[in-house]
């Protein structure tokens, strides 16, 4: 058994004056047209369980017009375990609390993780490498209490080194005390990243074997030491696909080293740029099908087929590693998919997974499906505000 959202409320939030939805089953479809506030649900359920949201907005954009607060809840109930997860927000400030008690964010993530995709994600194979980490990393905070902090002391650490950077220093005690603490919290990062990396695309290369048997998916996380050649020059795409390094083999002390040398040999270019040219906020993750690098030669039809793998890999990681199913939350995607990977994603969604899903169709759903599906009819009467 896993936790499962029982009810929603949003009052003030968005374009919501009120809304409550109860009696939620394990799949439950919004439907209604454009521009009706089905994703302001989905956002909702994003941060009531992974504190975050995947629009990054303000706390004041959250709050409807003319409020000064509003508040969004969650119901949350396993057999006889239930919970409450609340946030309250008003213009510059935000409150987060379970069963009335108030918590940090950190303690509101791994109750019930989330595997959020949406249309945006379609593009990620295509998309720069900083949106695969990123995809990566909003992962590997809900998997580990951690991993926030890990990434937020190297953050710290490649900000201050930056700076000294910006300023023309590359020695000296002050910049030789940042750039240990960079390459050590750089090292961490990495590490904690390419594990999860490799153990994500484990479970992608059965799940992309079941959907397309024909071709062989490959990956392989580089580091950002390894996209540079002996010129100082930066490597681009891989064409084909070469077997790189198993982080399970890897120790932080070996990383940390790389990191530094590596900044060391790149010392002149990174006093040019002002900026660290190597640590993790450099490395990429490739895919690769039948040996060709996804990015560059992959269909679009093929590159969505990866991303759709990846998304449903993260569902399968999150019950490996934490024992629990989490929430899948589809955001307008359907429209996006052909009928090949609809049915793969419906296949999917009919085993245990809660599931949120805003449509404007529901016609992507067999009546099988829908005979057991919560079916909301956005926009109900009454529930948002008018602007007009």
């Amino acid at each position: 058994m896993a936790l499962k959202i029982t009810s929603i409320t949003l009052d003030n939030i968005r374009g919501y004056k009120h809304l409550s939805l109860d009696d939620l089953g394990n799949l439950v479809i919004i439907v209604g047209p454009n521009a009706v506030g089905k994703t302001n649900v989905i956002e909702a359920i994003q941060l009531l369980t992974s504190a975050s949201s995947f629009r990054k907005p303000s706390w004041t954009e959250l709050v409807s017009w003319d409020n000064q607060q509003g508040y969004a809840l969650i119901h949350l109930e396993e057999d006889k375990r239930h919970l409450e997860h609340r946030l309250v927000v008003s213009e510059n400030d935000h409150l987060y609390e379970v069963n009335g008690k108030k918590k940090t964010p950190a303690a509101i993530r791994g109750s019930l993780p989330c595997v959020l995709f949406i249309p945006d994600d379609l593009q990620l194979i295509k998309a720069s490498s900083t949106r695969r980490r990123d995809a990566i990393d909003a992962l590997a905070v809900q998997l580990s209490k951690n991993y926030s902090s890990l990434k937020s002391d190297y953050q710290q650490a490649l900000k201050q080194r930056n700076l000294l950077l910006k300023e023309g220093i590359h020695e000296g005690s002050l910049f030789d005390s940042w750039d240990e603490s960079f390459s050590v919290h750089g090292a961490r990062l990495c590490l904690a990243r390419w594990r999860l990396f490799d153990r994500l695309f484990d479970r992608m290369t059965t799940i992309y074997g079941d959907v397309v048997p024909q071709e062989r998916l490959a990956a392989r996380y580089i580091p950002s030491w390894k996209r540079f050649d002996s010129e100082q020059r930066q490597i681009g795409d891989i064409d084909q696909y070469e077997p790189g390094d198993d982080s399970s083999s890897l120790t932080i002390e070996e990383l940390q080293r790389e990191l530094l040398e590596q900044s060391h040999f790149l010392a002149d270019a990174e006093l040019r740029r002002g900026i660290s040219l190597v640590g993790p906020h450099k490395d990429e993750m490739a895919f690769f099908i039948n040996e060709r690098n996804a990015r560059l030669f992959a269909s679009q039809g093929q590159q969505r087929t990866i991303v759709l793998v990846m998304k449903l890999a993260c569902v399968e990681l999150v019950n490996e590693l934490m024992g629990t199913e989490p929430v899948l939350l589809l955001d307008d995607v359907m429209s996006e998919l052909d009928e090949k990977h609809r049915n793969a994603l419906t296949a999917f969604i009919e085993k245990n997974v809660q599931t949120f899903i805003t449509t404007t169709n529901l016609d992507y759903f067999s009546p099988d499906i829908l005979s057991h599906a919560t079916i909301v009819r956005v926009p109900i009467e009454g529930t948002r505000h008018d602007y007009k």
